[in-house]
């Protein structure tokens, strides 16, 4: 599962439990994500490694080596902040 379709199907399933007023969806995704956020373990990452697949990083790119202060993402940042 890639990164951009999970973020599909919570976007989608996130209209649709506002739509037909299902709060107990909405905490679960509240939940789903928060726990991701502390853990830093993400779901497509734990579907793919379940379904055997390896993700090949990009060649393409340039190597870039900085040295942050911090360790953290900012899509963990956005996880804990949306939960």
């Amino acid at each position: 599962m890639s990164n951009r379709f999970y973020r599909l199907l919570v976007g989608v399933s996130l209209l649709t439990f506002l739509y037909f007023n299902l709060d107990t969806g909405i905490y679960l995704l509240i939940l789903i994500m928060f726990v991701e956020g502390l853990t830093n373990f993400l779901l497509p990452e734990l579907i793919n490694q379940l379904r055997g697949i390896v993700s090949v990083p990009d060649d393409n790119l340039a190597p870039f080596h900085n040295k942050s202060r911090f360790t953290y993402t900012a899509e963990r940042a956005w996880r804990l902040l949306v939960s």
